[in-house]
């Protein structure tokens, strides 16, 4: 979608989607545990940007084609366990809500 566009304006187009990811995430947290849930993700994003070029860096070295092939199944095995968690939440979390539609 950037590709021959200038490139100021998607780095300005991404901070505003970041300011409203975090809203949104403020918005969905209960009120007495937003901090927890804000120290949660800043933890998984310092955890992920230290452990992520470790393991990368072993994973290359072992077989360089293996890298990507094994991150794809990663992520697709966090998937499954997204929709294994949603069982556990309660009934009124599961669905994001919408605008209510008239009649």
């Amino acid at each position: 979608l950037a590709e021959g566009r200038r490139r100021m304006r998607a780095l300005a187009a991404m901070g505003a989607t970041w300011a409203v990811a975090w809203l949104l995430v403020a918005d969905l947290a209960p009120p007495l545990v937003q901090g927890r849930y804000f120290a949660v993700s800043s933890m998984s994003w310092g955890t992920g940007m230290l452990l992520g070029p470790a393991i990368g860096g072993v994973v290359l070295e072992a077989n360089a084609f293996a890298l990507w092939p094994l991150a794809a199944g990663g992520s697709l095995l966090v998937g499954v366990l997204a929709l294994g968690i949603e069982r556990a939440l309660p009934e009124g979390a599961r669905r994001t809500p919408g605008r209510e539609r008239p009649g």
